[in-house]
């Protein structure tokens, strides 16, 4: 099992996290061997590190995890791709076979499209993937941009960026569904532990059943979003035991495709 969307970090190493405010849960070192014991408990045998500062300094150190830790695969690190300056910044980084692609921010609609095209190039010559957070409002324009670009594959983060409630998954469903029918799209199966209200299988369920209907379990993966998912009382092995409750009506293949296959497949692991 690979989680596919996780966060490490140190604080005051380079890199700043300036969101993470003093004196929260999240206002402490979170090292890739702190994680890993847990990992080992709840059965996944290695991740994918998610950019937490979208600077060039956070993905200068994660490479590096790559190479001191074995279960860390690979990266998706930050870099503004609406300013046109990013590619050339990142262009040093493509030669490394664990860098995977860039995370963006796409939350408003009427961001410079002049600017992200620039961008989205960059990622297409290189094979990189672009991981989106994002937000309904933006959804028609985020549309346009992956049509414009079929040879990048573009993962929707965190559930396509909604609140998950209770009978709320036919308007989530329908508000996807144009993401779901371009081809270069994946679903990523994460952040739901601090989306979804309550983070139980009844709320889950809906969502994941509508998921599979739009994308497949060819177009889905895991991701725990560790340590954000601890921040209202939740574990780690909870998010992988509410993934599990979620794919067990499941073939063992399909199982196998979210868990693991598309994973290997998408980021090239």
């Amino acid at each position: 099992m690979i989680d596919t969307h996780q966060h490490n970090w140190l604080l005051g190493r380079r890199v700043p996290y300036a969101w993470i405010d003093p004196g929260t849960i999240l206002y402490r070192d979170f090292p890739a061997e702190e994680i890993k014991p847990q990992m080992d408990t709840a059965g996944v045998t290695a991740c994918v590190l998610v950019e937490a500062d979208n600077s060039t300094a956070e993905l200068e150190w994660m490479l590096e995890q790559v190479t001191q830790y074995d279960h860390v695969l690979g990266v998706v690190g930050g870099g503004e791709l609406f300013d046109p300056q990013v590619p050339l910044n990142l262009a040093r980084f493509v030669d490394n076979p664990a860098y995977k692609g860039v995370r963006i921010y796409w939350e408003e609609p009427g961001e410079d499209p002049g600017a992200l095209e620039t961008g989205l190039d960059f990622l297409a010559r290189h094979g990189l993937n672009c991981d989106i957070v994002m937000k309904p409002q933006a959804y028609s324009e985020i549309v346009a941009a992956i049509t414009r670009h079929p040879n990048v594959q573009f993962i929707l983060d965190h559930f396509a960026g909604v609140q998950i409630v209770p009978g709320g998954a036919d308007a989530w469903a329908a508000a996807v569904k144009p993401l779901a029918e371009l081809p270069n799209t994946l679903l990523k199966l994460s952040g739901y532990l601090t989306a979804a209200h309550p983070p139980k299988l009844i709320t889950m369920q809906p969502y994941f059943e509508a998921a599979l209907w739009l994308f497949g379990a060819n177009r889905m993966m895991y991701g725990s979003d560790y340590p954000v998912c601890i921040t209202l009382g939740q574990t780690y092995g909870d998010t992988v035991s509410l993934l599990r409750e979620m794919i067990a009506p499941l073939s063992a293949a399909e199982q196998e495709a979210i868990t693991d296959e598309t994973a290997r497949r998408v980021y090239r692991l």
